[in-house]
């Protein structure tokens, strides 16, 4: 099939913007869970950071 010149948006870029749109909407359900989960995923990074 031939590459579709006429889209006006990259089909790549549609999923990563359904993406982030829906991470956003979950994020601003319950921002204070949001931010704490956040919180904890950062104290593990941090961790893991130190075990190396």
């Amino acid at each position: 099939a031939p590459v579709g010149a006429e889209l006006i948006f990259d089909t790549h870029g549609a999923a990563l913007t359904l993406s982030t749109a829906l991470l956003d909407a979950l994020a601003r359900h319950d921002q204070g869970r949001s931010q704490a989960r956040l919180a904890a995923h950062e104290q593990l990074v941090d961790r893991w950071a130190l075990s190396e």
